[in-house]
């Protein structure tokens, strides 16, 4: 019988490699962005969204995101892929 042991630092390695083989390799797409649902009515009137608009809220762009050149923080997401989003993200 043979035992394998793997420190904790190569085990945690191993599983973030797989993540990113996951998401990165294998073409899940990573927006680079942190977002806010928008269903508050007041919180909409506060960006100037009209009362018919949705969308989500850009709450912080990655630095290092290709997005970074075009969204900045408090930007509104109406449509993604000519999908419309709606107030708490969905499309």
């Amino acid at each position: 019988m043979i035992f394998i042991f793997i420190s904790l630092d190569i085990f945690i390695f191993l599983d973030s490699f797989h993540h990113l083989l996951y998401y990165v390799i294998l073409g899940f797409p990573i927006l680079g962005i942190e977002w806010q649902k928008m269903e508050n009515p007041d919180l909409r009137k506060s960006m100037g969204m009209k009362p018919d608009q949705k969308g989500v809220r850009v709450r912080r762009v990655e630095p290092t995101a290709p997005e970074s050149g075009c969204l900045k923080p408090s930007d509104i997401i109406l449509s993604f892929d000519g999908v419309d989003i709606a107030n708490d993200g969905t499309g």
